[in-house]
């Protein structure tokens, strides 16, 4: 199973494997143009095995498979930039995998919108800071502190 787990105070993350390459070329249908560097252009019209890569000679490439999907390997960085808007749709579950750090700036508002649970576990410590005021509103309320809870203000009222 793919995947986070809570080791000690360290997060894992499960590799998830890339999928394997469906090559089952027979020929006349494998079409192959190959550079004099080493990049190559592939077209499989193999009947039930179709597929298209393109690969460049140090690695990255991208391949379609005969059921529609898409795998793409990238050795080194990827950058990509939207002029204008960027709608993504995603129909299926979606994982992301970060191995190092993530930074992530808006220049806007950050709307999220969930229907169902929202689930969060920190390996370490959480710091958030706000210029604004924060306001929580809930049904119901449980707050463990372990040991201890501080808060520091100029007043605090309770109920």
């Amino acid at each position: 199973e793919i995947g986070v787990r809570l080791v000690g105070s360290e997060m894992c993350i499960r590799d998830r494997p890339e999928p394997a390459a469906p090559y089952a070329a027979v020929y006349p249908y494998n079409h192959v143009y190959e550079s004099e560097s080493g990049h190559t252009k592939e077209y499989d019209d193999t009947p039930d095995a179709e597929r298209i890569r393109e690969r460049h000679r140090s690695g990255t490439f991208y391949e379609v498979h005969p059921n529609g999907d898409r795998v793409t390997h990238i050795v080194n960085n990827n950058y990509t930039i939207v002029a204008t808007n960027n709608d993504v749709h995603i129909k299926g579950v979606c994982n992301l995998f970060i191995d190092q750090d993530c930074n992530t700036t808006i220049g806007g508002n950050w709307n999220i919108n969930v229907t169902g649970d929202k689930n969060e576990t920190i390996g370490g410590n959480v710091t958030e800071d706000y210029t604004g005021s924060q306001k929580t509103t809930a049904a119901s309320m449980d707050i463990n502190g372990g040991s201890a809870i501080d808060m520091d203000a100029g007043r605090i009222d309770l109920n």
